[in-house]
């Protein structure tokens, strides 16, 4: 979504986005937007960190578990992500709450006169102030009924397949030309020699793996050396 946001002021479009008080993807303030911040039961980051740490827990300890083990371990996962994405709509839907009831605020928007509704699909927020406004929507992931969908894949990775008119393929838009590294990852890079480095991520939600976990996937890496 940020990547869209610095693409369409970028390209003169003036936007508003609408963020709940906790969220840590979209900052309050920035030059590329306007935005309105929505009062949240807060949490959210904590919720997604306890999520992911809880999750990776149950996987580490079914490696080794027996058959049944693995099963309890399964249960509890699937209760695990149904309890934790219950919060998370519990909490849009308190954020949706507010907003409608807030009359200046709707009137606001209503004024605005706005063009489009762009959001992500996770949550319905976006999907209910669009319908409220009668503004075309826009989902900017996979999804099924919405004025324009946006597919962040390629036929380069997928099979053909015959697709609807209002579906626009834009696979790879986030990527940028790279820029140059600090001056002290710069200098670890160019000391590997002739192997290099591996650069692995987990993503936005995992901040950290058990130290165990980080030995043993080092532990693979370095043979890879041997390997070629």
């Amino acid at each position: 979504m940020k990547v869209l946001v610095e693409e369409l002021h970028a390209k003169g479009h003036e936007v508003t986005v609408v963020r709940p008080s906790d969220s840590w993807y979209i900052s309050e303030k920035s030059p590329l937007y306007t935005s309105v911040t929505i009062p949240s039961p807060g949490g959210l980051e904590e919720h997604f960190e306890a999520f992911t740490s809880r999750q990776l827990e149950f996987r580490l300890q079914g490696r080794h578990a027996s058959f049944w083990s693995k099963i309890w371990n399964l249960i509890q996962m699937k209760r695990l992500s149904i309890s934790q994405f219950s919060k998370l709509h519990k909490g849009m839907s308190e954020v949706v709450v507010q907003m409608f009831e807030e009359e200046s605020l709707m009137q606001s928007f209503h004024e605005a006169k706005y063009d489009v509704v762009l959001t992500d699909p996770g949550v319905g927020v976006g999907a209910m102030l669009a319908r409220r406004l009668q503004v075309p929507l826009v989902f900017n992931v996979r999804w099924t009924i919405q004025d324009i969908w946006l597919m962040r894949n390629d036929f380069v990775f997928e099979f053909p397949r015959p697709t609807m008119p209002n579906i626009i393929y834009m696979g790879g838009f986030q990527c940028k030309p790279s820029k140059p590294l600090p001056a002290d990852l710069e200098e670890f890079v160019q000391s590997s020699g002739d192997h290099g480095v591996i650069m692995m991520t987990l993503g936005t939600l995992v901040g950290k793996l058990p130290q165990d976990v980080a030995e043993e996937i080092a532990a693979a890496f370095a043979q890879l050396i041997l390997l070629l």
